[in-house]
């Protein structure tokens, strides 16, 4: 019986050529990911998707998938400021076909002084005692009027709780001079994230 197997590759073998080093199988994708940034936040989004509609995995290793393709397009992404709560939502969307939310994922992530901005949004947070993971922390998109509750405001940032069950990090300056209704709510225009001075600041 055990004859029929002798000229078929052994298992250990077979597992180790069709895994990648989290277990999950190897793409052959044909196309190499572009190193210019809004091409890659839109490329890296689409594969991603392709992946996780495909396999089950763990916000570890979607993070992985992530960090791979950075590394690929050598592009630097700071992943840590994507929380868990984003990743989830991010990821079932992903799951339905809606890369939008990778593709924005991706933008932030590798764009420093959005990476910076994030940082001082769940530094703030924890200040308050608020669970920044627990959230879906996003940069307010530039030059678009935004509308939701004031969560809180600083000297440098500030964050808006919009309609849509995201966290709008947008820099203080957007805030300047807008009224907050009686319920706490705010409409403003968001500014571009300060620029970074040095790379090891974010």
């Amino acid at each position: 019986m055990l004859k029929v197997f002798q000229d078929h590759d052994r298992l250990d073998t077979i597992i180790q050529e069709n895994l990648s080093p989290i277990g999950v199988p190897q793409f052959n994708l044909q196309t190499s990911l572009d190193v210019r940034a809004d091409a890659f936040a839109e490329q890296a989004a689409q594969r991603l998707m392709e992946v996780v509609q495909s396999h089950d995995l763990s916000p570890a290793q979607i993070r992985e998938w992530a960090a791979d393709m950075g590394r690929e397009a050598q592009r630097q992404l700071n992943l840590e400021v994507i929380t868990g709560a984003r990743l989830s939502r991010d990821t079932l969307d992903a799951r339905q076909g809606d890369s939008q939310g990778f593709t924005r994922m991706f933008r932030e992530a590798s764009d420093p002084p959005s990476v910076k901005l994030l940082k001082q949004a769940a530094e703030n947070l924890q200040q308050r005692g608020i669970d920044p993971d627990r959230l879906y922390l996003t940069v307010a998109r530039p030059g678009e009027t935004h509308e939701g509750r004031l969560e809180f405001k600083t000297t440098r940032v500030g964050v808006v709780n919009n309609d849509q069950g995201q966290h709008l990090v947008t820099p203080a300056a957007s805030l300047k001079g807008v009224p907050v209704s009686d319920e706490g709510r705010v409409q403003f225009t968001a500014r571009e994230p300060a620029k970074v001075q040095r790379q090891m600041d974010y």
